[in-house]
């Protein structure tokens, strides 16, 4: 099976980076695991393995893998329905990344506590965000970030009613990709 030999893949590459003592090199690895628990709906599984993470790159001091494995627990708990916990998660992405002045992953911050806020039903505190992280990501140059903001955006427009603000960010999202 595809998912076994990746899985053995990354457990050979996790191995040779301990014995070299690549600590970034096994978060990284680990992290490619998590992400494959997420897509295959372990939750329980991907939120340990990025709770491992998260530890390792606050001992390495590296400030924008800890805001993005923030982020990724936030989605994580957010795919298991605890909200609170998803949006204390993505609030501290935010807060982390804007101190230490990293765009990228304070865009992906906003959008994704937009998207919990649009979920919520909550359009209000979602526009305000998505509007926040459209332009970090245009500040940044992130484009593929700039267009998943806009879809969000799209939606928001598209739940409101307001029929041609979802077509026009919709169309703006598809122009960039």
């Amino acid at each position: 099976d595809l998912v076994y030999r990746g899985r053995d893949a990354l457990d050979r590459a996790i191995e040779l980076r301990e014995r070299l003592g690549d600590d970034t090199g096994v978060a990284s690895c680990l992290g490619n695991i998590a992400g494959a628990y997420q897509r295959r709906g372990e939750f329980t599984e991907a939120r340990s393995t990025y709770e491992w993470i998260l530890i390792t790159f606050r001992r390495l001091g590296d400030r924008a893998q800890e805001a993005t494995t923030l982020r990724n627990l936030g989605l994580v708990n957010q795919e298991l329905g605890e909200f609170d916990e998803a949006e204390s998660l993505y609030r501290q992405a935010i807060a982390l990344a804007t101190e230490h002045r990293l765009e990228v992953q304070r865009a992906g911050g906003m959008m994704k506590l937009g998207s919990l806020y649009r979920v919520t039903e909550r359009a209000a505190e979602s526009a305000r965000l998505f509007d926040d992280a459209l332009s970090a990501c245009r500040t940044c140059g992130d484009q593929a970030a700039e267009a998943d903001v806009l879809n969000e955006m799209g939606i928001v427009h598209w739940q409101e009613g307001r029929l041609e603000a979802a077509e026009l960010a919709l169309k703006q999202a598809i122009a960039i990709r």
